[in-house]
């Protein structure tokens, strides 16, 4: 018998779709079926099925929470992090009735296709005043309702995103400018150290030799400023690697443990 401490979760069917979990071959979602009827079935994470069953198929078999039994009707994963893999989710009406949770309700999710950020928060306020006007609070008191909006939230990451690539382009931008400058200096000293031989050039002289030397000047130094700059780098490179992999004497492992009220 294996023992875990995890989030236990009372939901409706339609909370699957607010997560976007991707359910396992064989698996179910909790149903209608399931929320009428006060069946007493579970779905597990991820992290609660290898923790309680050490890799063997939950399904068919039974789990307690808190004392009572419930069979597993599937369990799932979460692409989007290890959060909802280490949740326990039972129909809402189960809950209500078996630990007496009476008519109480915790959160409430809402949905919304292709919705802007402003329409999202204009029915986020309109649930709010009807709520308030039930329950007889004001809806602008943000102690009375905690609301989130993911919509807005994920706007505010696109937006930092977005900054974020306009200062790699301005950082680029900038970088080739002052490559053009540097190249620029360089062949304005090459050329001004073969003044004698263009002016020779202009005076009949074979021309196309007094080309080639400034061209091959020019880009030998520009390749030897970019392998000293390379050799430079590498150097100190090798200096912080040398100094990172010190061994550190006296460290140790440590492991932490914790027990809880689910049993499979």
């Amino acid at each position: 018998t294996e023992f875990g401490s995890f989030d236990i979760f009372a939901i409706t069917p339609e909370y699957y779709y607010v997560e976007s979990l991707n359910l396992a071959e064989g698996s179910r979602y909790i149903n209608d079926n399931d929320v009428e009827g006060y069946r007493k079935v579970v779905s597990l994470g991820k992290v609660v099925k290898e923790a309680l069953f050490k890799g063997e198929d939950p399904l068919g078999k039974y789990v307690k929470i808190n004392g009572v039994p419930f069979k597993v009707v599937g369990h799932f994963d979460d692409p989007g992090g290890d959060r909802d893999v280490s949740r326990v989710y039972i129909p809402v009406t189960t809950a209500q009735r078996v630990f007496n949770m009476g008519n109480r309700i915790r959160n409430v999710c809402l949905m919304l296709d292709n919705a802007t950020s402003a329409e999202s928060q204009d029915v986020l306020e309109e649930a709010k005043t009807l709520l308030a006007q039930k329950y007889k609070f004001d809806a602008k008191d943000p102690r009375a309702l905690f609301t989130y909006n993911s919509i807005e939230q994920f706007q505010q990451f696109m937006d930092l995103f977005a900054g974020i690539r306009l200062f790699i382009w301005i950082i680029g931008i900038g970088t080739i400018i002052a490559g053009i400058v540097g190249v620029s200096n360089i062949m304005m000293i090459v050329v001004k150290d073969r003044t004698k031989e263009i002016y020779r050039a202009g005076d009949g002289c074979r021309a196309a030799g007094t080309g080639i030397q400034c061209a091959a000047t020019g880009r030998l130094f520009c390749q030897s400023r970019s392998g000293f700059q390379y050799c430079n780098w590498r150097h100190r490179n090798i200096n912080n690697l040398r100094c990172h992999c010190r061994p550190c004497p006296g460290t140790k492992s440590r492991r932490s443990q914790a027990g809880g009220s689910v049993e499979g």
